[in-house]
């Protein structure tokens, strides 16, 4: 992240990385996730299938970008 907000950001725009730790726990995951949507940008990477699947249906209402790990 320095490097990239070094060299101007994204978009003019200084990059801050949230880790937030759901412990693999699909409940856990679902209420993290409203708490973070409507700050972040996306969630990089969205790790473990049964927080994907947990998490599938709020990803595509609200049309937040992930990278599905």
């Amino acid at each position: 992240m320095k490097d990239l907000n070094a060299a101007g950001g994204v978009c003019g725009r200084q990059v801050d990385l949230e880790v937030v730790d759901h412990g693999y726990k699909a409940d856990t995951a679902k209420t993290l996730y409203p708490q973070l949507e409507p700050e972040v940008l996306g969630f990089l990477p969205l790790t473990g299938p049964p927080i994907v699947a947990a998490l599938a249906g709020d990803v595509q209402s609200d049309k937040v970008t992930t990278t599905p790990a």
